[in-house]
């Protein structure tokens, strides 16, 4: 009778319950090492933001800027303390949360932008780097004052070019700037306690009012303009110049308009241009008079009303 071979031993590494628990072993040492390398790069990324949110964060805002056409230098378009007042609540808003770098916080910025009354449309806030916050848009520009109410409930209120109301009210003569005054209507809202920013100021006289003014602006004498009254545009079609110096000039129908009998725009220019070049009047667009009409198409002056 033949003999059987004798099977030959199987290694012990190569057993198929070795094998397979070798497996598990080597699955539970990768996840424990996998798992600690994780956890160690979460404790290094929060240790990293708990430092950086110790450095105060820091707001680059894009101002508009316009040139200068007599020094051709570039100008902000807002002045000093609009800017500055803007630039310290974005500041306050981002360093007093306690995680500066998530999307809340740029969320927060721009919900508060956005509603502020300063931008036509949503602006852009980006993270620019670490501890900086990068503000971007459409900012709405300043070109003149209203000046509405009596009493003490009068104040200077801020426009755009389209005469909606910008976030910034004042006392009557606190800000230097040129305005209108006389308007018919109230601003859109319930001004100065919850202003509409969204709405034209609902009175026409004020637009023919800016247009002038915004003329007048362009000239050689604009710093002698302070202000353009409307109170007597729906009655009578007439604005007028009101000086630095508190004089009147009666500048008659709206920019622009054809009016029988009445100079047009060019020629009232002219009459305003003599007046200034000439230093037999003062070199003043009012002749050095308290009052006077150029809306003719001849001036008369009476000299003996001059100051």
């Amino acid at each position: 009778m033949a003999s059987r071979k004798k099977k030959q031993a199987e290694p012990w590494l190569e057993r198929r319950g070795v094998r397979m628990a070798g497996f598990v072993l080597l699955g539970v040492l990768a996840a424990g090492l996998l798992g600690g390398a994780g956890y160690g790069v979460w404790t290094v990324d929060s240790k990293a933001k708990a430092l950086l949110a110790q450095e105060r964060q820091q707001v680059v805002i894009d101002w508009p800027t316009s040139v200068d056409p007599v020094s051709g230098e570039a100008r902000y378009l807002h002045d000093m303390p609009i800017r500055s007042e803007v630039q310290a609540q974005v500041e306050a808003m981002v360093n007093h949360e306690p995680e500066p770098f998530g999307p809340a916080v740029l969320e927060q910025v721009g919900e508060w932008l956005a509603g502020s009354g300063w931008f036509d449309g949503e602006p852009t806030i980006r993270r620019q780097d670490a501890t900086t916050l990068r503000v971007e848009g459409a900012w709405r520009r300043p070109v003149a004052l209203v000046r509405y109410g009596r009493g003490e409930l009068a104040r200077d209120y801020l426009v755009d070019h389209e005469l909606r109301l910008l976030p910034k009210i004042y006392a009557v003569g606190e800000r230097q700037a040129r305005y209108l005054t006389g308007a018919t209507h109230a601003p859109a809202g319930n001004a100065p306690w919850s202003p509409d920013y969204e709405t034209t100021w609902p009175d026409t006289s004020l637009k023919a009012g800016l247009e002038l003014l915004m003329l007048l602006a362009r000239q050689p004498y604009a710093g002698q303009v302070a202000g353009v009254d409307v109170r007597d545009y729906f009655v009578e079609n007439r604005l007028t110049i009101i000086t630095e110096r508190g004089s009147r000039v009666v500048w008659g129908g709206p920019v622009g308009e054809f009016i029988p009998g009445e100079a047009d725009t060019q020629q009232k220019l002219t009459h305003l241009l003599q007046f200034y070049n000439d230093p037999a009047y003062g070199r003043r667009i009012d002749a050095g008079l308290d009052r006077l009409e150029i809306f003719d198409r001849q001036v008369v002056i009476d000299r003996t009303g001059r100051r």
